[in-house]
């Protein structure tokens, strides 16, 4: 439920255009509905996030390429279309999670971890202990980054009236420390 994000979504896909790119929309929730592709395109079109509305391809699959083991022997997962790309641009809303604290909550890196894992992804991160949740989510998101072809992130923060404050493009290898300090932001803003 992040706000304006069918607007976001469109001037990014627009500049895309613009520079000749052809850019295409891929779901990146983990087992979010149903952990099956139609379930997590209906929860797209829930947003308003649907192709018609904005003017891309919506690739919707569960299929998933593994890139290895990171360094504590976690299985890492990247959606197979992301992978295919040229690049992958993630965005997404950086908030505190309502299920565990640390540096790192809700926000790109969980996108990276968990979404764009699909339900591979989202069984890797949650064989761990809640308690450390924080530290995995980094770990995995940081193999992710170094494997995949994450060109930068987008995270957006929210007020405590659900109004978007911020909006920062963060490039690839500057994501878990930028996210860090824009995880303090969203926190202040309640």
């Amino acid at each position: 439920g992040i706000n304006n994000l069918p607007l976001m979504l469109i001037s990014l896909c627009q500049e895309l255009i613009e520079r000749g790119c052809k850019p295409f929309i891929i779901p990146a929730m983990g087992s979010h509905g149903g952990a099956t592709a139609t379930g997590q395109l209906k929860v797209l079109e829930s947003l308003g996030v649907t192709e018609e509305a904005i003017g891309v391809p919506i690739y919707s699959s569960m299929e998933v390429i593994n890139l290895g083991k990171s360094v504590n022997g976690f299985n890492v997962y990247y959606d197979k279309y992301a992978y295919e790309a040229d690049f992958t641009i993630v965005l997404n809303r950086i908030k505190p999670h309502t299920g565990f604290i640390g540096d790192i909550e809700s926000g790109l890196c969980k996108m990276i971890a968990i979404g764009l894992g699909k339900q591979l992804g989202a069984e890797s991160c949650h064989s761990t202990n809640i308690a450390n949740f924080s530290n995995v989510i980094k770990e995995i998101a940081s193999f992710a980054i170094m494997k995949g072809n994450i060109s930068f992130g987008i995270g957006i923060i929210e007020d405590a009236y659900d109004e978007t404050s911020k909006i920062m493009a963060i490039p690839s290898n500057n994501i878990i420390c930028q996210e860090k300090i824009l995880l303090n932001e969203s926190k202040a803003q309640y």
